[in-house]
């Protein structure tokens, strides 16, 4: 049985989170107790913060989230540290999700996108299946409007 097992493939699909309607996406914010961020490429780029994510960080933490920053930076350059992830097979912050049994969310800003996302659905290789987020936003920010601290 485990024999015939190996040759199923199974496809993992990824949510594009603003596709959903407000009342769905604030469903989801409202499910969530901790979040733990990436820093690089997620929260900021090399020394830049990227607009709107410290309003949207603070936001989460209004609403009583517990929210985490960790990294996986180095004391590498910027290009060093995404040649680096790239070379382990791209997500290594989804593939750390994955493996603790956590939902994952990509956010576009950092150093892969959809059409990654895309290829990794096309791929055969196993591992690659642990590598797609369960949604996926284009930047942080763009959730700002659907926490409840921001609608007045």
């Amino acid at each position: 049985m485990c024999a015939a097992m190996t040759n199923i493939l199974v496809k993992k699909g990824v949510c594009q989170l603003l596709a959903l309607n407000k009342f769905s996406i604030q469903q989801w914010l409202k499910c969530i107790d901790t979040i733990v961020f990436d820093a690089d490429g997620v929260l900021w780029h090399r020394e830049d913060v990227i607009e709107g994510t410290p309003e949207t960080f603070n936001a989460l933490r209004a609403m009583g989230k517990q929210v985490f920053i960790c990294t996986n930076h180095s004391a590498m350059s910027a290009n060093g540290l995404c040649n680096k992830a790239q070379k382990r097979n791209m997500y290594t912050d989804i593939h750390f999700g994955y493996n603790c049994g956590f939902q994952t969310l990509l956010v576009g800003t950092g150093v892969n996108n959809l059409q990654d996302v895309a290829a990794a659905q096309k791929s055969s290789k196993p591992m690659q299946y642990q590598q797609i987020p369960d949604l996926f936003v284009p930047k942080l920010s763009d959730l700002l409007k659907f926490l409840p601290s921001r609608n007045g």
